[in-house]
């Protein structure tokens, strides 16, 4: 049995590196945007040792966020694109069959 953790993965004919930036599925329709932290190979997710998973950082679509919250004036909203995303300090394990690509 593995322990630890490496810093590279190929799953579905890809190699991912931890510090990717990646697209996982959380359901049919949503994507999220994550940051690899680190690779684990088994042990990662409780009940499901053997399966290997991957530790990410989360991107949040401005539409996800408290903007007010975070100090953006309502009047500045309009300089937000579309696609923007921001890094958080969000981090979870997950399966590493959620990923769809980088």
């Amino acid at each position: 049995k593995m322990s630890g953790s490496i810093s590279q993965l190929k799953y579905k004919g890809t190699t991912f590196n931890v510090g990717d930036c990646l697209m996982l599925r959380e359901s049919n329709v949503k994507i999220l945007v994550c940051k690899l932290l680190e690779i684990i190979p088994s042990g990662g997710i409780p009940n499901y040792e053997e399966w290997p998973s991957i530790r990410v950082q989360w991107y949040y679509h401005w539409s996800e966020l408290d903007l007010v919250n975070l100090g953006v004036k309502e009047s500045d909203l309009i300089y937000l694109g579309e696609n923007e995303l921001f890094y958080s300090d969000n981090s979870e394990t997950v399966y590493i069959d959620s990923i769809l690509g980088k």
